[in-house]
C-alpha cells in the first residue's frame, strides 16, 4: 500500500486570479499536484496612474492590487512637473465625484482604479540683494532679503527661507562674503560687502500730497551710493488716483535711485475728473448741464445743441454737492450749492432732481440770471469773457455759482 504526504504550496497566478496548489508526494518519489478548491481565491485590480501635460510620473504606473487592500505609498510613482509648474494633488478619476487623495492608506482598491496627477503653475519668487556695510557695522541675512512668494503666489515670511553660509560672515573684518537663500527650488547667492572706508549716510525722507496716504517706514538711513531698503505703501484717496513718486517735478523710481545727499520722495496723486456736459435749447433758450453722456446723448437726439464740455468736477462725491431741480411749469432746470435756495424753490414747486454734481477746485463757475426770461432766466460758465458780455446785454451778474477742477 502506498502512503502519501501532503503538504500546500502557495499557489500560482493565473488570469490575475491566485491559484492554490497541493501537493501529494509519496513513497516513490512521485508528486501530484492538484487544486484545492476548498481555499478561497484572491482577485487583484488593476491600477493606474495618469497626470496632466505640466508634468511627467517616475516609476511604474500601472500595478495590480489585491480586492480590499489599499496602496502602498512606496509603489506611488513619483510626479515630475515640467518647468515653471509644481506638484498639486493626486485624485481618484474613478470616485464619482472624482477626490482627492489624502492618505494613500484610505484609498482601498474594490474595482480597477485611475489615480490622476495634478500640476499647477508654479508662482515661487525669491528676490534677494547685495548689501554693503561698514566695518564693525551690525549685519543680519535679513538685510539681503527683499521678498518671496510660494507656489500659489502668497508672500512668505523671512523665517520660512533656508540661509546658508551667514556664519561666515565676520562685519570686523574687510572683504565680500557669500551668502545662500533658499526657497521652494529656488536657490539664489547674493554678496555682504564690508568695507573699510567710512560711509556717509544720507536721509531719505518719503511724503505725499493730499490726494494720498503713506504707510509703512516713511525714514531711513541710507550709506552714500546705495539705494534704499524699502518703500512706504501708497494708498490714494477716495476720488484720486496714483500718479507715482517724484523728486521735484522729476518722475523716479525711488528702488533705482542712488542716494548721495539727503533726499525727499513725493508721491503725487491726481484727482479724477468727471466732465461736464454743456448743451442748449433753441426753442427754450435754455442751457442744461449734465455729467451723464447718456442725457447728453438723448437730449441731443431731441434737438438739443451739444456745446461741449462746460468744466470738470472731481468723482465719487469728493467735494460739496451741487444740487439740481426743474420747474415743470416753465420746462427749466437750476443748479445751486445753497440747501436753503434748494428747499426754497422745492416749496415753490420746483421738483427737487438730486446731486447733479460736485462742487471742488479753483475755477470758478460764474452765475448769471436773465430778468426778462421765462425759461433758461440761469446760466453757468466758466468763461470769464462770456459772463462779462451778458452782464453787458441786461444779465444780472450773480456772483460765483460754485468750483470747478483745472482742465
Amino acid at each position: 500500500m502506498k502512503k502519501f504526504f501532503k503538504f500546500l504550496l502557495l499557489g500560482i497566478f493565473v488570469s490575475k486570479i491566485f491559484i492554490p496548489l497541493v501537493v501529494f508526494a509519496n513513497t516513490e518519489g512521485n508528486t501530484i499536484i492538484t487544486y484545492d478548491s476548498s481555499l478561497p481565491e484572491i482577485t487583484k485590480h488593476k491600477v493606474e496612474f495618469t497626470h496632466d501635460q505640466n508634468g511627467q510620473l517616475q516609476g511604474n504606473t500601472l500595478l495590480y492590487v489585491q480586492e480590499g487592500f489599499p496602496i502602498k505609498f512606496v509603489d506611488v510613482p513619483t510626479p515630475i512637473p515640467e518647468k515653471g509648474y509644481v506638484f498639486d494633488k493626486w485624485i481618484n478619476k474613478t470616485n464619482t465625484p472624482p477626490s482627492t487623495v489624502l492618505d494613500w492608506s484610505l484609498e482601498i482598491i474594490n474595482k480597477p482604479t485611475t489615480f490622476f496627477a495634478s500640476f499647477k503653475k508654479d508662482f515661487t519668487t525669491l528676490n534677494v540683494k547685495d548689501v554693503t556695510i561698514q566695518e564693525g557695522t551690525e549685519w543680519k541675512p535679513e538685510d539681503n532679503f527683499i521678498s518671496a512668494t510660494d507656489a500659489d503666489g502668497k508672500d512668505v515670511n523671512f523665517n520660512d527661507i533656508v540661509v546658508k553660509g551667514a556664519e561666515f560672515v565676520d562685519v570686523n573684518k574687510v572683504g565680500s562674503y557669500s551668502v545662500i537663500f533658499e526657497y521652494g527650488g529656488l536657490t539664489k547667492t547674493v554678496s555682504v560687502i564690508v568695507k573699510s572706508k567710512p560711509i556717509k549716510n544720507y536721509t531719505v525722507t518719503f511724503k505725499s500730497d493730499s490726494g494720498g496716504t503713506l504707510s509703512g517706514k516713511t525714514s531711513q538711513r541710507v550709506a552714500e551710493g546705495s539705494k534704499i531698503s524699502s518703500i512706504p505703501v501708497v494708498k490714494s484717496n477716495k476720488g484720486y488716483n496714483f500718479l507715482g513718486w517724484y523728486q521735484g517735478n522729476i518722475k523716479v523710481d525711488p528702488n533705482r535711485v542712488i542716494i548721495t545727499k539727503d533726499t525727499v520722495f513725493t508721491a503725487k496723486f491726481t484727482e479724477i475728473k468727471v466732465a461736464m456736459y454743456r448743451l442748449y435749447n433753441p426753442n427754450s433758450g435754455e442751457h442744461f448741464y449734465t455729467a451723464s453722456s447718456y442725457e447728453r446723448d438723448s437730449l441731443k437726439k431731441s434737438g438739443w445743441r451739444y456745446e461741449g464740455i462746460g468744466w470738470y468736477g472731481p468723482a465719487n462725491g469728493n467735494g460739496k454737492p451741487v444740487y439740481r431741480l426743474y420747474n415743470p411749469n416753465a420746462g427749466d432746470h437750476h443748479y445751486t450749492l445753497s440747501s436753503y435756495e434748494r428747499d426754497s424753490l422745492k416749496k415753490s414747486g420746483w421738483r427737487y432732481e438730486g446731486v447733479g454734481w460736485y462742487s471742488k477746485g479753483t475755477v470758478p463757475l460764474y452765475r448769471q440770471y436773465n430778468p426778462n426770461a421765462k425759461s433758461g432766466a440761469h446760466n453757468y460758465t466758466t468763461n470769464k469773457f462770456e459772463n462779462d458780455m451778458l452782464i453787458k446785454v441786461g444779465w444780472r451778474a450773480e456772483g460765483i455759482g460754485w468750483y470747478a477742477l483745472s482742465r
